[in-house]
């Protein structure tokens, strides 16, 4: 399998990139970010790349089921550029049928509202809230305690609230900013309102569900002492993984590598090494 950024053929196969800029071709930037005049966001992290792994798989197991029926491999040409707007298949179907483009708009969406993430009592606390419909619109006026809010003509309906978004928004921020996360995520929760906390990547790391199924492992490092380690993000039923084996050190396997694996003779790896191609 070949994986790059725009494929192997046409005039761009050979142009460079990086997986921001991959993410802005793709479309993914001009859909992310607050609108209204204000500048277009970057994802997280090269994002392009972590959806293009998953066509790539799809791709090998295709190619694997061709060999074992016919005997004969295949080349993949893997384009992470055409991944990506895979990814936003639904934006280009509305765009191509119902004409509408779609354009950012922060932490809203078309299908609910409330629909946000809103702050939280204590420094840098969020808890996200959404609601899809008048039923879980009046669940969370009693869950929060504004059982007023559900008679009000401005919040009565999907259109009404959302004629009214930055009032309610307003409201609900009023509400929220004295309250912890977890509490309002609990008690929302409760009522059948779509609501989680804002973790942090400290957070993570005290998770009660992930400290359950283990998926951080402590192991011993000479150079970092005692480091906790992710595990695989699977469980299998017969053979879990033992995640026992901490980070290698520079050059640590060298020896095993280019002595059992490839064959150099102890002299030649010496030499290598003496020679700074190897650590």
């Amino acid at each position: 399998m070949g994986s790059c950024n725009q494929g192997q053929s046409g005039r761009r196969a050979a142009q460079r990139g990086f997986g921001s800029q991959l993410t802005s071709m793709s479309g993914f930037t001009h859909l992310t970010g607050y609108g209204k005049g204000q500048p277009p966001m970057l994802l997280f992290g090269p994002y392009v790349d972590f959806v293009a792994v998953g066509f790539g798989l799809i791709a090998v197991l295709a190619a694997l089921d061709y060999r074992r029926r016919t005997g004969k491999g295949q080349h993949i040409d893997l384009s992470q550029y055409e991944s990506g707007i895979q990814f936003i298949a639904p934006v280009l179907l509305d765009a191509q049928v119902n004409r509408r483009i779609h354009h950012p708009h922060g932490n809203r969406d078309p299908h609910a509202v409330p629909h946000g993430a809103y702050r939280c009592k204590g420094e840098d606390q969020w808890c996200v809230i959404a609601v899809f419909n008048d039923e879980e619109w009046h669940a969370f006026c009693r869950a929060s305690d504004h059982p007023a809010l559900a008679a009000d003509s401005r919040f009565a309906t999907h259109d009404a609230r959302k004629a009214h978004e930055d009032e309610l928004d307003r409201l609900i921020a009023e509400w929220t900013c004295h309250l912890a996360a977890g509490d309002i995520m609990k008690r929302l929760q409760a009522a059948g309102v779509r609501a989680g906390i804002v973790q942090s990547v400290e957070d993570l790391f005290s998770c009660p569900q992930l400290v359950h199924r283990q998926q951080w492992r402590k192991l011993d490092h000479p150079e970092f002492g005692s480091y906790e380690y992710e595990a695989p993000p699977f469980i299998l039923s017969e053979t879990p993984a033992d995640l026992s084996r901490r980070s290698p050190l520079l050059g640590e396997h060298n020896d095993y590598v280019f002595g059992e694996v490839a064959g150099l003779s102890r002299d030649e790896i010496q030499k290598l090494k003496e020679e700074g191609v190897i650590a």
